[in-house]
């Protein structure tokens, strides 16, 4: 009774070397990106005095609750319900035949058509070419 409620376990899914090194290297890349810019933000904070700091933190909270708000009010309001179009896309063509070259040997094309019509593997009654 008591394998009944036991977790199984997934076996872990094997990861190409190849991914994980260049995964790795990605990590490392932006982890010294983050450090160079905490690095910066701490040597500026450490110039600004206490005053200095409320109102830089007062304006980034003020400014970030108007950015926020204007996009509920803009999701919420806005009188397109369409999905956004990022890239404009052209509409569909139908293909048209396409004409064969001048230099096609038309004993070459036959011999393809009895190739394909042996290894088809079709039943008779449902080939096409002849």
């Amino acid at each position: 009774m008591f394998q009944l409620f036991r977790k199984w376990r997934r076996a872990p899914k094997p990861e190409s070397q190849t991914a994980g090194r260049v995964a790795g290297i990605l990590n490392k890349a932006v982890g010294q990106v983050q450090a160079r810019f905490a690095t910066v933000l701490s040597k500026q904070e450490r110039l600004l005095s206490i005053r200095q700091k409320k109102w830089v933190l007062g304006i980034f909270c003020t400014s970030m609750s108007v950015l926020s708000g204007y996009w509920i009010v803009d999701g919420s309001f806005s009188g397109t319900m369409t999905k956004p179009s990022f890239l404009p896309h052209q509409s569909m063509t139908v293909p048209q035949k396409p004409l064969l070259p001048d230099s096609l040997d038309i004993h070459y094309l036959q011999q393809y058509k009895q190739w394909r019509a042996t290894s088809d593997s079709l039943p008779d009654s449902l080939k096409t070419i002849k």
